[in-house]
């Protein structure tokens, strides 16, 4: 089952036959929630964090602790190509 917005901005869908994992997703952003029921049992959209480590390759990190940290390798790497081009000149 997919729905969306009449402009196509949100798109809510089940991706799954075998599971209920319902998702929504903004297709300008690329950001994605999932629906969930809390203790409570009730239902509310939980935002999924994705980042892009190197190239096409992405993944959902867990703990968020991991996230800072990948952030972290990027901004070194970034620093040390810096410091490399500029040394080149």
């Amino acid at each position: 089952m997919l729905a969306s917005t009449t402009e196509g901005r949100y798109v809510f869908g089940q991706i799954s036959d075998f599971r209920s994992d319902q998702f929504l997703l903004d297709t300008q952003t690329g950001r994605l929630w999932q629906l969930v029921v809390d203790q409570e049992k009730n239902k509310k959209l939980q935002p999924v964090p994705i980042i892009q480590i190197w190239g096409d390759e992405s993944y959902i990190p867990d703990p968020m602790t991991e996230v800072d940290g990948q952030r972290e390798l990027m901004l070194r790497k970034r620093i040390e190509d810096l410091k490399k081009l500029f040394e080149k000149k």
